[in-house]
This record gives structure tokens, sequence and C-alpha cells, in this order.
């Protein structure tokens, strides 16, 4: 005899006003994160002591992380 295991299904039910703001709050993060870098990039230059054109991949790179993670963390 074989007995047949059965799981509960899980039903998630959330207001669409709480995801909307999970999903802003998020969003609103990763903008003042990557306003954060834009000062940031002189310093770069100076301590690590790279050419402007450097500077711009580390800006490109995380603005990428950025857009990548963003859904990914929501």
């Amino acid at each position: 005899m074989t007995v047949k295991r059965q799981f509960p299904i899980l039903i998630f039910s959330a207001s669409p006003w709480i995801i909307l703001a999970i999903l802003s709050s998020v969003g609103m993060i990763a903008m003042f994160a990557e306003t954060m870098i834009l000062p940031a990039i002189p310093d770069f230059i100076d301590d690590f002591d790279i050419s402007y054109e450097n500077s711009s991949w580390i800006l490109a790179v995380f603005l990428v992380m950025g857009a990548v993670m963003t859904p990914i963390a929501s």
C-alpha cells in the first residue's frame, strides 16, 4: 500500500499597495546609492591613481550592478 503525501499549497496574498511600497522603497535606495558614487569619482582617481577613463568603468559597473540587483532584491 502506497501512501501519497499531500503538501499544503501555500497561498501568499499581499495587498498591491504593500508590493508597491516595497518596490518603491528599493528603487529609492538604489537611486540614492547611485547618486552617492558620483561625487566620489575624483576621490577614486586620486586614491587609486587611475585615469578618468578607468574611473568611468567603476561608475558603469556600479550602475549595471544596481540595475541587476534591484529586481532581485525586491
